[in-house]
């Protein structure tokens, strides 16, 4: 039985590892964020915060999917 990719990778891609990056760039981020707000806590209130953090996840949202989609044509 021969398997064959319905989408296959994209050339510069061999390995499929370009979404696992952008997934992880976007976690190790947000990880970021969130210690700097906790050591920020005592300057910030809770409602500041969570502006922060909601602000953060549509700009990181939003870039991770132009990255992953329009720009490097990972994911169809």
């Amino acid at each position: 039985m021969k398997v064959t990719d319905a989408l296959p990778l994209t050339h510069y891609d061999s390995r499929g590892l370009t979404a696992f990056y952008v997934a992880f760039g976007v976690t190790l981020s947000g990880f970021s964020l969130a210690q700097n707000l906790m050591g920020l806590s005592v300057l910030l209130r809770m409602r500041h915060r969570f502006t922060v953090m909601t602000a953060f996840a549509a700009v990181a949202g939003t870039v991770a999917a132009t990255l992953s989609g329009p720009v490097l044509a990972v994911v169809c």
